[in-house]
């Protein structure tokens, strides 16, 4: 439940110069200087206070590092990534900002493997502790480059804020079942190939909980909310049971047409 309210962030001391992030008797507080204050409580409810007229600023924070409080507050595992559906069952692609998750999901979302989720991957698990993926947002961020590369129309979306050359497009999804099993989770990375398009490389299982851990969306909001713990007996569960690879390709300006057939490929061995 949203609403718009007044919020008390005088208390709390400012981090890195911009930001409070704090457990208070009334929620968890999330607060960037000039743009907005956020208290999440109870895993049911948001209170904007919004400094800013620009609600694409805000708005942002809102599907990013607050909506991922309020479902880690509901017991999902969140993890950074974005996902798409392949023979009924979602696959994730984990990495660092700027790898190119949404526009490689966004590809095979053209190839016909419907897109997901983009930024925060929210898993659940079933009675039986099946890990399972929630569906997420019908938003997704791409970069201006991706956009010409994937032949998109930047008429079809919205500029995220003034000075970025990031642009916002809502999908347009058939209906979807709420939870899909996880077929595999890939970590993306770049330049570390040379010969091949596209490298696969299956992990183990340590390196699988490392991986999983080390691409937790919002690490910093679950260790102030002290449920670290609980997502790392999740992530235990999850690389149990689900296979994780590292997915490299030769460099960042390779076609994501081509990244996301080989991809394809992968899948269907």
């Amino acid at each position: 439940i949203l609403k718009m309210g007044k919020i008390d962030t005088s208390p709390f001391s400012i981090k890195k110069g911009f930001l409070i992030r704090e457990m208070t008797p009334d929620g968890f507080l999330f607060c960037v200087e000039n743009v907005a204050a956020f208290l999440i409580s109870d895993g049911k409810h948001i209170t904007i206070d919004a400094y800013t007229e620009d609600k694409g600023v805000w708005e942002t924070l809102l599907l990013g590092p607050v909506m991922a409080a309020l479902l880690q507050q509901n017991g999902f595992l969140t993890l950074h990534g974005s996902a798409f559906l392949f023979e009924e069952k979602a696959v994730l692609m984990l990495g660092a900002t700027g790898v190119g998750k949404s526009s490689l999901a966004m590809a095979l979302h053209k190839k016909g493997n419907c897109y997901l989720t983009d930024d925060i991957c929210a898993i659940t698990f079933s009675t039986e502790g099946e890990p399972l993926l929630y569906l997420g947002s019908s938003h997704v961020n791409l970069w201006e480059d991706s956009i010409e590369a994937l032949g998109l129309s930047q008429n079809t979306s919205h500029q995220i804020r003034l000075g970025l050359s990031r642009h916002q497009f809502i999908m347009d999804l058939p209906r979807l079942n709420k939870c899909h099993p996880i077929k595999r989770v890939y970590l993306l990375e770049v330049g570390s190939i040379q010969d091949d398009i596209l490298a696969a490389q299956k992990l183990d299982l340590m390196s699988s909980i490392k991986l999983l851990y080390k691409n937790i969306y919002g690490i910093n909001s679950l260790r102030d909310m002290e449920l670290e713990n609980e997502s790392f007996k999740m992530i235990h569960i999850m690389a149990a049971q689900i296979t994780c690879s590292k997915l490299d390709r030769q460099h960042a300006q390779m076609d994501i047409k081509l990244v996301a057939e080989h991809l394809e490929s992968f899948l269907k061995l």
